[in-house]
């Protein structure tokens, strides 16, 4: 029975070999595209450096300064050592942002 079913599965993946690989590569298209629009418009990390009118996000792969001058945000409120989620539209302009403070800034170790 399992000799049956693993030839059966070969004869199948044999005769369908171009569209399984077709099947592979758009689902690995479809990852970096969205890895990428993620990338480009949204920023979460934790706020390192509050300015005037900027601040400074950093996550584990990069750090990036995001200018917050036209958004409806208050900075004022942002402090270093928050979590932060920024949303970007097309042109780059701040949607939103959302923060978070953890409490102590320390995590439970139970």
């Amino acid at each position: 029975m399992i000799k049956t079913f693993i030839a059966l599965a070969k004869n199948i993946m044999a005769a369908h070999k171009k569209k399984l690989y077709g099947i592979v590569v758009l689902g690995a298209m479809i990852g970096v595209l969205a890895a990428g629009a993620h990338a480009m418009f949204q920023v979460r990390g934790v706020v390192t450096g509050v300015s005037n009118n900027s601040i400074t996000v950093a996550n584990f792969f990069r750090t990036q300064t995001v200018d917050l001058t036209g958004a409806p945000i208050d900075i004022t409120n942002i402090k270093i050592g928050d979590k932060v989620k920024i949303q970007k539209n097309l042109q780059g302009n701040v949607l939103y942002a959302r923060t978070a403070s953890d409490k102590d800034g320390e995590h439970d170790d139970d």
